[in-house]
């Protein structure tokens, strides 16, 4: 397995890998998500509810609480092929900023969608602001030696979602 760098991530995000590909986004050996336009976000009562943050921006943004928990989903699309898998992985800065991202960072060969992103606020006393295209991710994609017998588009619950989904596992609980 190798890690594709910035020319070949370039060229993975032309042929439709990535869209919109925006090549500022670009990284050594890895490429910069943008958060999309919804949240779920769990309410005190234990239940959740969704959030519609489109018009929102840097100067108008949505204000995740201290501990708070929310699911988000990426701006962009991501297409992996049968040689490919990828990691979703938290950017220091948003980790310094009191940023955390859940460990369901994996993805594997052939997942096409937008990837769904868990984010809870860390920190104590401070409100974290969170709205369209904040970079709070980044994606490491890795060549595979071989493609798998059968791939995420064949086995995955989570195949083609275009928005936030939450758990589809119920024995994990809601």
């Amino acid at each position: 397995m190798a890690t594709l760098v910035d020319r070949q991530l370039r060229e993975w995000m032309r042929n439709g890998g990535l869209s919109p590909a925006d090549y500022a986004l670009v990284n050594p050996a890895s490429v910069n998500l943008r958060i999309g336009t919804a949240l779920v976000v769990e309410s005190p009562g234990g239940g959740t509810y969704e959030v519609d943050i489109s018009g929102l921006h840097v100067g108008n943004p949505f204000l995740v609480d201290p501990g708070e928990w929310i699911l988000t989903h990426t701006q962009e699309v991501v297409m992996l092929t049968d040689r490919m898998e990828a990691e979703v992985c938290l950017r220091s800065s948003a980790a310094r900023a009191g940023w955390q991202h859940a460990l369901a960072g994996y993805i594997d060969p052939g997942w096409s969608g937008r990837i769904t992103l868990e984010f809870q606020n860390v920190r104590r006393f401070q409100v974290l602001p969170i709205y369209p295209g904040l970079e709070l991710c980044q994606l490491r994609v890795r060549a595979l030696d071989s493609a798998p017998d059968s791939n995420y588009s064949q086995t995955g619950r989570y195949q083609g979602d275009m928005g936030v989904q939450g758990n589809k596992d119920r024995s994990l609980g809601d």
